[in-house]
């Protein structure tokens, strides 16, 4: 019966997005992580004992629990339909992290860099202003959070040609290593009415520079935000998050109307 349910969801999945299946590759060995644009609702394997599941937010992170030599079927219901994809097993697969778009009805993947070409790719287009924001000696830090022995620290704001520039670090001082599953910068309301909240809040888009995924222990490590130069309205703030799922040490910072002043002109440093 949970077959032929399975089977309905899945076609039913085929049905709304009319797309053909894409074959993800999971590994025992290595997590993989999806990005969706809409909240997750529900997550659903054809083979639920073999694979170890969690989802929050936009993310679903997924495991094999032992090899498998079968292709097996994965839903994922968000808060505007449902995703669907076939499933096979790699013990390492090249690509972990994939982000999901729908497209004209269709899913379309656009699968981020390696860490290494990451950091190389997005440094090489600004390497003077990401550069010198990374080497600037912080004498004084805006905010920190602490989880659980993790310290987030946003060092400071700069603005240079109508963009802005969060310089953030994390040093981790726990004994579990830190995973960084993705990055959320929003516009909020600071209205105390939760409903009001929440329709008064949007994404911003924004550019990473320099980031990881991962600070081990006893490791301190930095990266640079950008966003575009914006104005923000009476009782609103920028909201900066840097989440993981599994350990839920996240560091959320909030930029107000008055932090504003505390941005710094970039040429006030350097002269570039």
């Amino acid at each position: 019966m949970k077959n032929i349910s399975l089977f309905i969801f899945w076609f039913a999945a085929l049905g709304l997005y009319g797309q053909a299946l894409r074959t993800i590759p999971i590994s025992d060995v290595k997590t993989t992580i999806m990005y969706f644009p809409e909240d997750v609702k529900d997550v659903d394997v054809g083979f639920p004992d073999d694979f170890d599941k969690t989802y929050m937010g936009k993310l679903v992170k997924i495991t094999a629990l032992g090899t498998f030599n079968y292709i097996t079927n994965l839903s994922v219901t968000t808060s505007s339909g449902i995703y669907g994809f076939d499933i096979t097993y790699k013990e390492d697969p090249e690509k972990k992290y994939y982000t999901i778009a729908p497209d004209n009805k269709a899913i379309t993947f656009s699968e981020p860099l390696t860490e290494s070409k990451e950091r190389k790719e997005e440094i090489k287009d600004k390497p003077d202003i990401i550069n010198t924001i990374l080497s600037i000696d912080q004498d004084a830090y805006l905010e920190y959070r602490q989880q659980q022995l993790v310290y987030f620290v946003l060092n400071a704001a700069y603005v240079k040609d109508e963009k802005i520039y969060f310089h953030l670090s994390i040093d981790n001082r726990s004994a579990i290593d830190y995973d960084i599953d993705y990055i959320s910068v929003k516009n909020k309301s600071t209205r105390k009415n939760t409903k009001r909240m929440a329709k008064e809040q949007y994404d911003i888009p924004y550019t990473s520079h320099a980031l990881f995924q991962k600070v081990k222990v006893k490791e301190k490590k930095s990266f640079v935000i950008e966003i575009e130069k914006l104005t923000l309205q009476e009782k609103t703030k920028i909201e900066i998050g840097i989440h993981e799922l599994d350990g839920s040490r996240d560091g959320i910072f909030s930029y107000t109307q008055k932090d504003f002043k505390k941005i710094k002109l970039l040429e006030d440093k350097v002269n570039l």
